[in-house]
């Protein structure tokens, strides 16, 4: 869990660049669900 939270943080950063500042304040499930996306899409 700590990897994740690492992660969210490390999105959260990037977001400031990209604009997801808001989305990563506001709703940190959509980060997960991209998170997971991803994941699923480089299989």
């Amino acid at each position: 869990m700590d990897r994740h939270n690492a992660y969210i943080a490390h999105r959260c950063r990037k977001a400031r660049e990209t604009g997801f500042f808001n989305a990563c304040k506001k709703d940190i499930s959509y980060l997960e669900i991209s998170y997971t996306f991803k994941l699923f899409m480089k299989k």
